[in-house]
């Protein structure tokens, strides 16, 4: 049996478990293009006509969930885990290798964080039961984006922080991201893709991604409203479930005692990310720019991870701690993959508390900024903007590459706009998954910044 101290419990983000029907056959992470072939057949993820999916592991490719984000693989984060001294990764469905101490727990992402909180509470108790010892703040999970409100419904409510030592949250949206109500409301960006919006407004927890602050602005009025306060019948119902269930994890924590588990979140500040929405004339418009009804003054300089807004990242609990949280440079897929994160994990196996150095939350090291859109229309340019941020010098040179199977297919240089970035463009390319990276060199305060994501490009 392994010897490691601690039980570490990963969790992916939405549309990140590999999903199978009752005959085992795969009906997500079927093939490389996600719901790019789902969008032909979106019954097979439906709640309604395929209600028993069982989730069978962390998806291993890239997967699109239209409106929300590309969804790279977890095998990168897996195979860094695998490399920390004496551990032994559990990679498969619930009861696999009992030996285990680094457990990656998929869960069906369509079905409520409540759900799933559950089944993550009845796989710790049996986990740390057959490893033996004291069970006691044991559990360190690592939590990539939607897994952060699962785990903290198991923190909260059903009382998990007695075994829990730390939460490590990667993009979590704990308050919520406007571009949730966005796809919800509008439906994914592409034409052909819509085909699959009915699906997902069937899911719960796309509903538990709403923003729970008053994120919306009626110019009309002049007045701020929740997601459920929105005219618009279908979403008031599913959307106050979502707020009651939010409300039961803050509830749950009040309750918890002070100091444990640790939570350390981390956050993407640089990147263009939709922050607020406007109800103008009866359509909903969602926007990149800040929320000027909120005061979020302390997040002026704090955009987001492209996905989820930075102040959004931070849990409510944790509004008044300056130096409780990191900002990363990567944006939000990118997050689950990134270096720190085992770095962390063997943090707390070692010294059994986190590093101070590294956590300075008042920091905001250079990095480059990136406003991209992950889903582009096929024969169409791929345009997109790069900005520098925590630096007042500007690069001598800006380029970003496209590469496809890791072989470059276009790379251009990006020229300064009048708002002080930079703006860049790819010629058209064919339907598929490219990885993208922008390179801002000749900064002599700074190392040569670069930032990355994966764009998908589909048929309209």
């Amino acid at each position: 049996m392994a010897t490691r101290k601690q039980l570490v419990v990963v969790l992916p983000g939405i549309g990140g478990s590999v999903l199978a029907d009752r005959a085992g056959r795969i009906v997500w992470a079927l093939e490389p293009g996600g719901l790019l072939g789902a969008g032909r057949d979106p019954g097979r993820l439906s709640l309604a006509e395929n209600p028993d999916l069982r989730p069978v592991g962390l998806v291993r490719s890239l997967q699109l969930l239209p409106g929300w984000s590309v969804i790279r693989g977890y095998e990168r984060l897996v195979e860094q885990m695998r490399r920390l001294p004496g551990t032994v990764v559990a990679d498969g469905p619930s009861g696999t290798c009992p030996d285990a101490n680094v457990v990656l727990f998929p869960y069906d992402f369509r079905r409520p964080v409540a759900h799933n909180a559950e089944l993550l509470a009845q796989e710790v108790s049996q986990r740390l039961a057959h490893l033996g010892g004291n069970r006691e703040h044991r559990v360190v999970v690592v939590a990539h984006s939607m897994g952060g409100l699962v785990a903290r419904y198991w923190l909260g409510p059903l009382g998990g922080h007695r075994w829990c030592r730390a939460l490590i949250t990667l993009g979590t949206p704990h308050r919520g991201a406007p571009k949730a109500l966005g796809m919800l409301v509008n439906g994914p960006p592409l034409g052909l893709l819509g085909a699959v919006t009915g699906v997902l407004r069937e899911w719960p927890s796309v509903y538990e991604l709403l923003p729970t602050y008053p994120a919306i602005f009626d110019p009309a009025t002049c007045t701020s409203m929740q997601p459920a306060e929105l005219p618009v019948p279908w979403l008031t119902a599913p959307a106050r479930r979502a707020a009651e269930t939010h409300a039961a994890i803050a509830a749950g924590w009040e309750r918890m005692p002070r100091g444990l588990p640790e939570v350390e979140p981390r956050l993407g500040w640089s990147h263009g990310t939709p922050n607020a929405a406007f109800w103008e004339n009866g359509r909903l418009r969602v926007t990149k720019e800040p929320p000027h009804w909120l005061d979020l003054t302390a997040w002026k300089h704090d955009k987001g991870d492209g996905t989820v807004p930075a102040f959004s990242a931070l849990p409510p609990e944790m509004e008044s701690h300056t130096s409780a949280f990191r900002r990363e440079k990567q944006r939000h897929t990118p997050l689950a993959s990134a270096g720190f994160v085992t770095e962390l994990v063997e943090s707390y196996e070692r010294y059994g508390s986190r590093p101070l150095a590294p956590i300075r939350g008042d920091e905001r090291p250079a990095a480059l900024g990136l406003d991209l859109d992950t889903e582009h229309a096929a024969g169409r340019p791929i345009e997109f903007r790069a900005s520098v941020e925590g630096i007042a010098e500007a690069p001598s040179t800006i380029t970003a590459a496209l590469r496809a199977d890791h072989s470059v297919v276009q790379r251009v240089q990006l020229t300064a706009d009048a708002a002080g970035g930079y703006r860049g463009e790819f010629g058209p390319v064919p339907p598929g998954f490219y990885d993208m990276q922008v390179t801002a060199a000749g900064l002599s305060g700074a190392d040569r910044l670069t930032v990355d994501d994966t764009v998908a490009v589909v048929d309209e």
